[in-house]
């Protein structure tokens, strides 16, 4: 997986990630399906009202907040436990176990300090995110023994608990005077710092970003989030090695909350804002300088894609300067000159003048799947490109990001095609995978529209950052970039969906930026097509050179074939040791044999539909080509089943069949064949299970399991539970581990 693949889960913003997880459990509970929801959205309510907020410290970096315990806790506590995985988790204490045994002390009571106290849970950094829990009730309405039993129940959770009264305690003015607390956590210093801040009149409300944010906040219900504490909060969802990309964040803005506005079916919609100094060295500072426009990006995405984040330009002059002042006030402006100097000095034209003569309008990263490869793109939406125009060299590698920031940048820039409208650049590979996916089958925006999206994507005039992510596509990945504990809970979420995509974006609205969140949730047979399994026709065909071994000298060396067609062999330095004449293209294969047993080798290859063997000095062997009667796409592979250099071949045939041969291009005795409705991608994996010999083939759908002489497959799954393509598969004693198109893991008994 490359690293635009890896940063898939980091580039939807913290904003997402966290709410991506809050969205399932707002569809599993079930909760807040009633009630008036216009006043939910258009009140705006007073930061007093939240009662308990000034009992947090200043230092917590977010905080999940509900004015009625009870409603918290079927968020908490939901089966998902993604919620309770993400704010509760601590390696001291039993934070779940103390949640659980508060939901079940106020389920179906109808009375007690518990019913409608007010409650929250902030994370705090002491070495690792360490949570605070807080429970606010009026004093006059406090009743020892259910108190008690609190207390009774963080104990034999090893938490640390206190009951603190804010009457005559708390800071004069404070609107915690009058209540009673709980407070508990892990660990016994934060205990003591909410304590004190109490008593000293210090607490969050004193960041007056935060503060300003609260203010504007609405809903009983939501989070709120320190972008500049991005690194610790993004330490509980991705893998240590990913981390590096947290300082993205920390620049976009000071805070955010969400909060939910719509979860109706299978919707889900959350809205929030971003809050931030005028300081311009902060991203989202960029985006209040321009307005934005309306992102055209999905038309013509792929229904495979990933990931993708999109910048609509209404003016590319207004972002240009908004951006550069940005630059500067980063102290990035010397750094980003100097990149497009060297540029405009190697091409001629700078960059800038580039993205101005283009008329670009609308500047995408991509990451999609290419059977069971992550591709990624870079795409601009020009208003001068209007004619297509093929595959060639790009000559401006380099000048997305020189103009847009790193982030619009890709390991390999070095080719390019006109797509309707569009200019696209990535490695040769991707471009063309891309867009042979783009021409067949739904668009990504074709698939949001079935997905109930549609309104959301119709109402994003003033749009001016988008992002989309399939929590779907990325199922079988989530062990590579997530932490175990979230892995496991978004895995759990996606039980029985086959198409799960989070769209997020924002928009313009006056001085404000707001937020909005989508997420759907689409069982088998509501989705006409699953992005993870979208068709992919493309079978990639190494072009080498191929690494061989030279007997002669007993070092590896390098088999390739040249534009012109002539084979050569050449050593590892590039010295050629021969060339020969040949008139077809080879099948992407090279392999080296023992054919007459005397300890020479000689390479095998494949060409139209004929098998080739050549020595190593460059002749070709007598009895060779061997006809196997059908073209061949790719192959061969070859084995020695038998160790007495009997050898077998596997073809992948361009009629979409997998075929053995004996050396002299005979099927052997018993030779069922393969093959698939489906696009076979790639030639077939031996494994043995239970002494046993079985076949592994991709196709552009799943994995399926043949057994050694082919037939049918032995997986006869369908929907969701047939193996992903890219699954890995884990050999046991009688089974294997696979991972299957829902994201989970299963077993299968072979006979």
């Amino acid at each position: 997986m490359n690293r635009k693949g890896l940063i898939v889960y980091l580039s939807v913003l913290a904003v997402l990630i966290i709410a991506t997880a809050v969205s399932v459990f707002f569809l599993y509970s079930g909760r807040f399906r009633s009630g008036n929801k216009k006043s939910d959205r258009n009140s705006i309510v007073a930061v007093s009202n939240y009662r308990i907020l000034p009992a947090v410290p200043s230092d917590a970096a977010a905080v999940f907040y509900s004015d009625r315990l009870e409603d918290g806790l079927s968020l908490l506590c939901d089966t998902t436990n993604i919620l309770s995985d993400y704010f509760g988790y601590s390696s001291d204490g039993n934070i779940s176990g103390f949640l659980s045994y508060l939901s079940s002390s106020v389920s179906g009571r109808k009375s007690g300090i518990l019913k409608d106290a007010s409650f929250l849970v902030s994370l705090h950094y002491n070495g690792d995110l360490v949570p605070l829990i807080i429970i606010g009730y009026d004093c006059s309405a406090s009743d020892s023994s259910e108190r008690e039993s609190v207390i009774a129940a963080a104990d034999s959770a090893d938490l640390h608990c206190s009951v603190f009264s804010c009457s005559g305690t708390a800071y004069s003015g404070s609107s915690l005077d009058g209540l009673e607390l709980v407070i508990a956590s892990p660990s016994e210093t934060i205990v003591n710092s909410a304590e004190r801040h109490i008593a000293e009149g210090h607490s969050i409300l004193d960041d007056e970003r935060f503060s300003e944010i609260a203010a504007d906040a609405e809903g009983r219900t939501l989070m709120f989030f320190s972008l500049d504490n991005s690194d610790k909060l993004l330490s509980r969802i991705v893998k240590g090695k990913y981390l590096r990309y947290s300082d993205f964040f920390k620049k976009l803005a000071d805070w955010g909350f969400l909060r939910l506005t719509d979860n109706s079916g299978n919707l889900f919609s959350m809205t929030g804002l971003a809050e931030s100094s005028d300081d311009p060295s902060y991203f989202f500072n960029v985006f209040k300088s321009v307005s934005g426009s309306i992102p055209r990006v999905m038309e013509i995405l792929p229904s495979s894609t990933v990931f993708a984040v999109s910048l609509p330009l209404n003016s590319l002059e207004s972002y240009l300067n908004a951006f550069g002042r940005y630059l500067d006030a980063s102290g990035l402006k010397e750094k980003y000159g100097n990149k497009a100097s060297t540029l405009k000095l190697k091409t001629g034209t700078a960059p800038a003048d580039f993205m101005k003569d283009k008329n670009v309008k609308e500047i995408s990263m991509a990451t999609f799947l290419a059977g069971n490869q992550l591709k990624s793109v870079i795409l601009l939406r020009t208003g001068t490109q209007k004619k297509d125009f093929p595959l060639t060299e790009n000559k401006f590698a380099g000048f997305a990001s020189a103009v847009f920031g790193n982030f619009f940048s890709l390991k390999d820039e070095s080719s390019c095609a006109g797509k309707n409208g569009y200019i696209v650049i990535g490695a040769r590979d991707d471009v063309k995978s891309f867009l042979s996916l783009s021409a067949s089958g739904p668009s990504l925006g074709e698939c949001l529209d079935h997905s109930g999206l549609s309104s959301s994507l119709n109402d994003m005039d003033g749009c001016v950052f988008f992002s989309y992510f399939s929590i779907s596509g990325f199922a079988s990945r989530f062990d590579d970039v997530a932490t175990d504990v979230v892995a496991g809970s978004l895995r759990r979420t996606l039980t029985g969906i086959s198409y799960s995509p989070a769209v997020m974006f924002v928009r313009k609205e006056e001085s404000d930026l707001k937020l909005y969140l989508d997420v759907s949730r689409d069982e088998p047979a509501d989705s006409p097509v699953s992005p993870l399994m979208a068709e992919d026709t493309t079978v990639v065909v190494p072009k080498g050179p191929f690494k061989v071994m030279n007997s002669g000298t007993g070092k590896e060396c390098l088999f390739e074939q040249r534009p012109n067609m002539y084979l050569v062999l050449k050593e590892l330095s590039g010295k050629s040791m021969w060339g020969v004449p040949f008139s077809k293209p080879i099948c992407g294969a090279v392999e080296g044999i023992d054919y007459y047993a005397n300890g020479k080798i000689q390479y095998l290859f494949c060409a139209g539909s004929r098998l080739y063997l050549i020595d190593r000095l460059g002749r070709f062997v007598s009895h060779f080509p061997v006809d196997l009667g059908k073209d061949v796409l790719l192959g061969p592979a070859v084995y020695d089943f038998t160790g007495a250099k009997g050898y077998n071949v596997m073809v992948l045939h361009k009629d979409n069949t997998i075929c053995m041969y004996d050396i002299h291009g005979k099927i052997p005795s018993g030779w069922k064949g393969m093959t698939s409705k489906k696009t076979i991608k790639e030639l077939p994996e031996l494994i043995k299970v239970n002494k046993k010999n079985y076949w592994v083939v991709r196709t552009s759908e799943s994995t399926l399991i043949f057994g050694f002489y082919g037939g049918d497959a032995l997986t006869d799954t369908k929907g969701n539970k047939m193996i992903s393509p890219d699954s890995k598969i884990e050999v046991g004693e009688s089974y294997l581990n696979v991972t299957c198109r829902d994201g989970k893991q299963r077993k299968i008994k072979l006979n």
